[in-house]
């Protein structure tokens, strides 16, 4: 009987029910590691979306500072256009005015000319002159009764001789005014035609700053063509700004050529990048951009500090 007794006691303290407690505190761990392996989740969506907002951001503000400097550069054309209507409209003025200082030297030599000419037919008349009064004088001694005709002739011829001799000064007197006129006239051709030259080169200046500001805009439309991710329109407008700056760096020399080579170097390496790699393409663009932008700053200092030498002096 004491067998009997004691076997189910055991039976019980072996397999107790869980009491209410026990299950909540079960129920509490189970949620708590379900969160815990949700927090990396929630750290990685905070994540990406931060990342999201700063690109955004950071997008937002690259094409702020395109845009404030494609006005500004806009702003710069207008000017550059406008001078360069003004010189020409000089270049104008200054051939119309060596034409004219061309005809007048024509008609100061062609007046030297008719001068040197009357000279030397007065020349001949003194020496016609000179064989008739010795001519007169031998008749003189063979013909008394000629005398008085001839020392009449000779006053007369006198007459005519100093008469000849007042123009002959009066004319070297022209001559000389004439003489100082024309190398008056020269004077203003040479300060006309360095006045030009300088003109023309502040012309070529000019034409050369538009040529690079052409290439600058071509590239910064093929950086934000890769920010679009529309890598067809900015590989063209790369080969576009490559044949216009290998045009151009031919035609240079000294610190503009390095400058351009530079540019040259980061251009074909955006080239070798796209499309296979486009962050890459990108960042050789933006170098080639800022080194465009900083050799179009000095382009347009030396523009605006060119002196331009007034007519007339």
């Amino acid at each position: 009987m004491t067998t009997d007794t004691e076997t189910p006691l055991v039976i019980q303290a072996s397999d107790p029910e869980p009491s209410g407690l026990n299950r909540f505190f079960r129920f509490l761990g189970r949620l708590v590691l379900a969160f815990l392996k949700l927090i990396p989740v929630f750290i990685i969506i905070a994540a990406l979306v931060a990342a999201a907002w700063l690109g955004y951001q950071e997008l937002n503000r690259s094409f702020g500072v395109v845009n404030e400097r494609i006005d500004w550069y806009d702003d710069q054309v207008v000017q550059v256009r406008s001078e360069i209507a003004s010189v020409s409209g000089d270049l104008s003025e200054q051939q119309a005015q060596q034409r004219v200082l061309a005809t007048e030297a024509a008609q100061l030599d062609s007046h030297v000319s008719t001068l040197d000419d009357d000279l030397a037919r007065q020349g001949e008349l003194l020496a016609a002159l000179e064989e008739q009064v010795t001519t007169l004088e031998s008749s003189t001694i063979s013909n008394d009764d000629n005398i008085t005709a001839l020392g009449e002739g000779l006053n007369t011829l006198q007459r005519d001789v100093t008469t000849n001799s007042s123009q002959i000064d009066d004319q070297a007197g022209q001559i000389d005014g004439l003489g100082l006129e024309l190398n008056t006239a020269r004077g203003e051709i040479a300060d006309n035609a360095t006045a030009l030259a300088q003109k023309e080169a502040i012309v070529a200046q000019l034409s050369k700053t538009l040529t690079l500001f052409r290439i600058w805009e071509t590239v910064a439309r093929a950086r934000l063509y890769l920010v679009d991710q529309n890598i067809g329109l900015a590989q063209a407008d790369v080969e576009t700004a490559q044949a216009i700056l290998d045009q151009m760096a031919a035609e240079e020399t000294g610190d503009l050529a390095e400058s351009l080579g530079l540019v040259q170097t980061r251009l074909d390496l955006a080239t070798t990048a796209l499309p296979d790699d486009p962050e890459a393409a990108a960042r050789d663009l933006n170098t080639a951009w800022e080194a465009l932008d900083a050799v179009l700053t000095t382009l347009l200092e030396e523009v605006s500090e060119a002196e331009i030498v007034p007519e007339g002096e």
